[in-house]
C-alpha cells in the first residue's frame, strides 16, 4: 500500500493493520521521501474504522491452515484453551505440521493466492475522481501534483480522470478496469527514472487504452504544469 499524502498515512497504516489481521498475511506500507520529509497542517485525518476479525475455531480437530473457500483459515488466539497458536515459516499441511509433500505445497500456495485475489478490498484501493477521456494514474505523493495538473487542465476546458493508487499489490484489476471504463488513454505519472509503476501496470493489465509514461527522477518535485503539458501532448491527434 502507498499513502497519498501526510494525512492519508493515518488511514493507510490502519487499513494495513486491518488487512494483515483479516487476511493473516504481511502488509507493507510504502511511504516516500517527500511525505517523510514534509510538514503540513491538516484537518483531522480519516481513520480506518475496523474491528479485529474473529476467526472461529470449530469444535473437534483444529486445522490452523485449513483449506477454506475464502482462503482464510481458523486462527486461535495465543493462550486459548484447547488449541495451539501456530505461526511457522515452513510449508505445512492443514494442521500446521511441516511438510515437503508436493500436494501440501501446492494446496497451501493456492489457498494463499485465493484469499488475496478473491478478497473485496472495497473502494479504498484508490482515490478516483473525474471522468474525462484521459486517465492520469499515479501512486504515493505524486497524487498532489497530479490532482493539481488535472485542475490546470480543467481551467483550459479539458476534462481528465485521476486514479491515485493506494493498493499496489494485489492490484484490484476489476476495480481498475471499471475506473478506466470509457477512457481512451492513460498517462502514468511517477517520480522515478525507471518507469516503475508504468512497467508494473503493463505487466499486470491487458489495457484496452493507449498507455503512456511520464516518469521524472528527483530531487525536484513533480511540476503540475509540466504534467498538464505532457497530458496535452498525449491527447494531441
Amino acid at each position: 500500500m502507498a499513502p497519498l499524502d501526510i494525512a492519508d498515512c493515518v488511514f493507510t497504516t490502519g487499513w494495513a493493520v486491518h488487512l494483515a489481521q483479516h487476511l493473516q498475511t504481511a502488509a507493507i506500507v510504502l511511504s516516500d521521501q517527500f511525505i517523510g520529509q514534509s510538514t503540513a497542517v491538516v484537518s483531522q485525518p480519516r481513520c480506518c474504522e475496523w474491528q479485529l476479525p474473529q476467526q472461529p475455531v470449530a469444535d473437534g480437530d483444529y486445522l490452523r491452515y485449513q483449506l477454506t473457500e475464502s482462503g482464510v483459515s481458523p486462527l486461535a488466539a495465543p493462550g486459548e484453551a484447547g488449541h495451539r497458536f501456530t505461526a511457522d515459516g515452513l510449508e505445512h499441511n492443514e494442521k500446521g505440521t511441516p511438510s515437503a509433500r508436493d500436494s501440501d505445497h501446492q494446496q497451501q500456495l493456492s489457498k494463499r493466492q485465493r484469499k488475496l485475489t478473491d478478497f473485496d478490498f472495497g473502494a479504498d484501493w484508490a482515490r478516483v475522481s473525474g471522468s474525462g477521456p484521459l486517465a492520469l494514474v499515479s501512486f504515493g505523493s505524486s497524487h498532489a501534483a497530479v490532482a493539481e495538473a488535472a485542475a490546470v487542465l480543467a481551467e483550459r476546458g479539458i476534462d481528465t480522470r485521476v486514479i491515485s493508487l493506494r493498493l499496489l499489490s494485489p492490484l484490484p484489476l476489476d476495480s481498475l478496469q471499471s475506473a478506466l471504463e470509457g477512457a481512451s488513454g492513460l498517462l502514468v505519472i511517477e517520480q522515478n527514472d525507471s518507469q516503475q509503476l508504468y512497467r508494473y501496470l503493463r505487466a499486470q493489465v491487458d489495457f484496452n487504452q493507449a498507455v503512456h509514461s511520464y516518469a521524472v527522477a528527483g530531487p525536484v518535485p513533480l511540476n503540475p504544469h509540466n504534467i498538464a503539458d505532457a497530458a496535452l501532448e498525449v491527447m494531441a491527434p
